[in-house]
């Protein structure tokens, strides 16, 4: 939260909102209030709503086809042991749950590389920014064009853009999707990858690489459903997306 309400950053995983926040903090007033990846909707129910009346707005979004090869890695890696550590657990106000854990236990035991991960656990399209959407925000920073993006907003926030984000908590990945695309999206993969990834992509203004089929006819309604489930059941601020809330991390699932 910026001071005097000037601005608020909601932080969504894996989009590099970690060296945003820093640098928010470091050089622009801001302080973190909440739980590090709460959503917009649960800011709305706080105590601090009020706060940022009239302040600008904003998150960060990543093309999918790039955010979930750094989730995959993290997952693969342990991320330094933040995977273990409990203060990083969703019931502490982290982010990890015992589903990512299995997800890793899984990925470990059965020797998965990112293909196969993708193969195993995603049948649907994914709605990994479901915490966050367009529509509720002033602006939004693209990992893509974080630099750019930040300092327009920063400055649309009133204040003089200082320096580059410096890099924080970057996974142990080399490369990007595009860098090594043969590598993460081989050909037996492609036609499932555009199918779960694809819709998201698509929803959030990326273009689907040249080598990539087109998602199947049913990806893009399938999408929609699961994204409005989600929607009601957990990214919304009615009182059963916070009962749900509230039991997720009582039970970190």
């Amino acid at each position: 939260l910026g001071p005097d309400g000037r601005y608020l950053f909601i932080q969504v995983p894996h989009t590099a909102s970690t060296a945003i926040a820093a640098e928010l903090v470091e050089n622009y007033g801001g302080r973190p209030i909440l739980d590090k990846h709460t959503t917009i909707m649960e800011f709305a129910n706080s105590d601090h709503a009020g706060s940022i009346a009239g302040g600008l707005t904003f998150a960060g979004v990543r093309d999918p086809f790039d955010q979930q090869i750094t989730f995959f890695t993290k997952l693969k890696t342990g991320h330094d042991g933040l995977l273990d550590d409990k203060q990083h657990e969703l019931g502490e106000g982290g982010h990890v749950t015992g589903r990512m854990r299995k997800k890793r236990d899984v990925i470990r035991a059965e020797d998965l590389d990112y293909a196969g991960f993708l193969k195993r656990f995603y049948k649907l399209p994914i709605d990994a920014y479901g915490c966050t959407r367009l529509a509720q925000f002033d602006d939004i920073v693209r990992h893509e064009t974080i630099q750019q993006d930040f300092e327009r907003i920063i400055t649309a926030a009133g204040f003089d853009h200082l320096r580059p984000i410096p890099q924080k908590n970057k996974s142990a990945r080399d490369g990007s999707a595009a860098d090594r695309f043969e590598e993460y999206y081989p050909p037996p993969v492609r036609q499932h990858a555009a199918n779960v990834l694809g819709p998201l992509a698509l929803t959030w203004g990326y273009e689907l690489d040249e080598r990539l089929p087109a998602p199947a006819p049913w990806a893009m309604p399938a999408y929609r459903l699961v994204a409005a489930v989600r929607n009601q059941l957990q990214w919304n601020d009615g009182p059963l997306a916070r009962g749900i809330a509230t039991l997720r991390r009582r039970i970190n699932y």
